[in-house]
């Protein structure tokens, strides 16, 4: 019996034979700062996630009260790995967790999208209200 496997090159099998190192062994210390790059990269999704249901609340809220949503969108995102790699080395920062925390200021982010100009304020009025949001750059 002849079996003639052609592995695809997108396979995910192929691509873990070709992703594993064999002789080549990666230093601990790479490994500890991919874990908590991890873990920030998690926190800021976790972050994005709690500010966007408090927002979807403010909306519900908002509609009842004015008999209509004020929030028409939201939309947020946590800036790839490979972006923020990008950034730091074009502002000429190292690459590094602690680089990014103090220098990136974008590394995720929420656009609230209003109809009307009112809105928009009295979104952010009830969105700073809340006991556990602090206004950091207005």
């Amino acid at each position: 019996m002849n079996m003639n496997i052609n592995m695809n090159p997108n396979s995910e099998l192929h691509q873990s034979i070709v992703n594993v190192p064999d002789l080549v062994q990666v230093p601990e210390v790479w490994v500890n700062q991919a874990r908590q790059f991890q873990q920030a990269m998690m926190r800021y999704t976790c972050a994005i996630r709690e500010v966007k249901t408090k927002l979807e609340v403010l909306n519900d809220e908002l509609s009842v009260k004015n008999q209509r949503n004020p929030i028409e969108m939201i939309k947020s995102r946590v800036k790839k790995p490979v972006s923020i790699v990008e950034k730091l080395q074009r502002r000429g920062f190292e690459v590094s967790l602690d680089s990014m925390e103090k220098n990136l200021d974008d590394v995720a982010g929420i656009r609230i999208i209003c109809s009307f100009v009112d809105d928009i304020y009295e979104v952010a009025d009830m969105l700073v209200r809340q006991d556990d949001v602090t206004v950091i750059m207005w």
